[in-house]
């Protein structure tokens, strides 16, 4: 069955159609540790390249066509960018992060979003990059040293007992474990497969739950998923709201108003040129 059809009722027809029938831009983020969008089109556009910057972030390069893959460059290899879908990039930006703050990454692998972190702090303050998985630890922390991060110390263990630490956050980003319904352009499996969804959310929950304790008052949360259910998004940011967090403004214009909760926003290929994603910005008052 096609997981898709249990939304025909919730989710607008358009969208849907769009997740399905358009296929999002090939994307990469510029990593300013090491270079300017500028040289690195440059660079880029001499082995062949044709590249665009994407209309929602400058430091987001649109991949038009590639003479061999993106990810066998010289520049890929010596960490000038990574390959990242253009939402996910957004979902950093509304952390709208501040030098020297201490920041939570909650599940960091493979590590686009902690390097991206790091990047958006200029390497000050430190970051406590979370992962359950031993052989995903270590995958952040090779895409960190690749991309010249200095100031990310990576975890292995559960970010639902992140209070353990003993710490108070600036900011936390939780990108949520999830159906992954917005990357069927990658996964078509996504819509065949067997999904437990009520365990999925269960996750999501206890993990936002976790987060808000430890974060300061007045810090700010990011949550993001690569979903398109409800549940998994609208869903927990309300549970959230009820635990004290308040929704606010995006700072992008990107995407498009979630549903019930237009400060939350939904990107999908056929209005942003993303994957299917999910993004809230949350502050604890």
């Amino acid at each position: 069955m096609n997981s898709l059809k249990r939304y025909e009722n919730r989710i607008p027809k358009e969208d849907l159609k769009g997740l399905v029938g358009i296929k999002p831009y090939q994307t990469i983020r510029v990593n300013t540790i090491k270079v300017t969008t500028e040289e690195l089109i440059k660079r880029l556009t001499e082995k062949g390249f044709s590249l665009i910057t994407h209309p929602l972030n400058e430091n987001i390069i649109i991949i038009n066509k590639e003479p061999f893959s993106a990810g066998a460059t010289t520049e890929y290899l010596a960490g000038y960018y990574i390959i990242q879908d253009a939402a996910s990039v957004m979902s950093v930006i509304e952390l709208d992060l501040k030098e020297g703050e201490l920041v939570l990454d909650m599940t960091a692998a493979p590590g686009a979003k902690t390097t991206h972190i790091s990047q958006e702090l200029k390497n000050t303050g430190v970051i406590i990059a979370c992962e359950i998985d031993k052989k995903r630890v270590k995958s952040v922390m090779h895409n960190c040293d690749r991309m010249g991060c200095e100031n990310v110390i990576g975890l292995r263990m559960d970010s639902k007992e992140v209070s353990k630490l003993g710490l108070e956050f600036d900011k936390i980003l939780l990108d949520a474990p999830c159906s992954a319904e917005g990357t069927l352009h990658k996964h078509p499996e996504v819509l065949t497969k067997e999904t437990n969804y009520r365990n999925i959310i269960s996750e999501q929950t206890a993990l936002i739950e976790a987060g808000i304790k430890v974060l300061k008052k007045g810090g700010i949360m990011v949550y993001s998923t690569c979903a398109i259910n409800p549940d998994e998004n609208e869903g927990i940011v309300q549970h959230a709201i009820n635990q004290g967090m308040k929704l606010i403004s995006p700072l992008s214009n990107g995407g498009k108003p979630a549903i019930g909760l237009p400060n939350a926003r939904r990107y999908y290929p056929h209005t942003d040129g993303t994957q299917g994603f999910f993004i809230a910005r949350l502050m604890k008052k």
